[in-house]
């Protein structure tokens, strides 16, 4: 007989040594048995989770072998919910569902709707003296728009109509309004001037003459307006003295040596209103003095004296100077 072979026992089998005769008759027997060792679930897993409308399964694991065993899990007392979250939106509350395996659901703490968040887009109809405007919106989130009206050019006007002319550019404020009153931004709108006509256009404000001031808008407005005219007139002058002569009168005045001057009109009435008057025309700017004949002897006369100016066929005249009295001698 040789030593003997052992032979392992497993989870379901005995172990044993195993004699074998060594002359070759075949003879064999076994000796010294082991018992069967057994399963040995030593891990587990969850296979099928229980709910509260079925049992789940608990499966073990042989460490030894590939045996495995299962056993029940109780159902659950409750739902077991799983949590998703909604965000809310601009026009719909946010809320969160739970929902059960069993198909349960339910929607629970809800967040108010976040409303449009509003960009201002462009200006889709601008406003002019005959319509409103409209301001284009567009949501931040949704891209939904909206439109604003916004009212429409409704009146002008210019800070001064006339002006004495001192060889200093004249620089009229331009004051536009809306239908509701509100004043126009000067940076909506430009503005140019024009000299006799609206087609003259000129740089600057300066010189003798009637002015048209154009208004043209942008951005939100659009259309052109002539707000108003402006005349500049030429430099005024006051009498420097006056002296009664024979049935009439001397007046005398500082002379204008300048482009913007004419000449000079004196006008005398015995009327302090000058309700009835005569006007005498002096055409040299050079002239400083005009002696008037043939009036009334000792009679009172009111004089004044005022400048003229001549440009492109078109005579201005200044403001009358203030009134000074003479009678005349014998």
């Amino acid at each position: 007989m040789d030593s003997g072979k052992v032979v392992a026992a497993t989870c379901t089998t005995v172990g044993y040594t195993l004699y074998t005769c060594t002359r070759g008759c075949g003879y064999s027997y076994t000796d010294n048995p082991v018992n069967a060792l057994g399963h040995n679930y030593s891990t587990s897993k969850v296979t099928k989770a229980a709910t509260h409308t079925s049992t789940g399964t608990l499966t073990k694991y042989c460490s030894r072998c590939d045996a495995t065993t299962t056993s029940t899990i109780a159902k659950t007392t409750a739902h077991t919910y799983k949590a998703v979250v909604t965000a809310p939106t601009c026009t719909e509350k946010g809320y969160t569902t739970y929902t059960c395996a069993c198909g349960s659901t339910y929607k629970s703490n809800y967040t108010d709707a976040t409303g449009h968040t509003y960009k201002f887009t462009k200006y889709s109809v601008k406003a002019t003296r005959n319509k409103e405007g409209q301001k284009l919106y567009t949501c931040e989130d949704c891209q939904k728009t909206k439109t604003v009206s916004y009212a429409k050019i409704a009146s002008w006007s210019i800070s001064i109509t006339s002006y004495t002319y001192d060889g200093n550019k004249v620089k009229p404020k331009i004051t536009v309004k809306d239908a509701n009153g509100n004043t126009i931004s000067s940076k909506y709108y430009c503005y140019q001037y024009y000299a006799e006509n609206t087609s003259n256009l000129v740089g600057t404000i300066r010189v003798v003459g009637k002015y048209y001031v154009k208004v043209t808008f942008k951005t939100k407005y659009a259309g052109s307006i002539v707000v108003g005219e402006l005349t500049v007139k030429p430099q005024t002058r006051s009498i420097k003295s006056i002296t009664a002569k024979s049935k009439g009168f001397k007046v005398s005045w500082t002379a204008l040596n300048n482009t913007q001057v004419t000449g000079y009109q004196i006008q005398y009435s015995t009327s302090k209103s000058f309700s009835s008057k005569t006007t005498v025309t002096v055409s040299s700017k050079k002239t400083s003095s005009k002696t008037i004949k043939g009036l009334k002897a000792k009679k009172k006369y009111y004089v004044r004296i005022r400048t003229y100016k001549k440009n492109n066929g078109v005579t201005y005249y200044s403001s009358w100077s203030s009134v000074k009295s003479v009678t005349t001698k014998k």
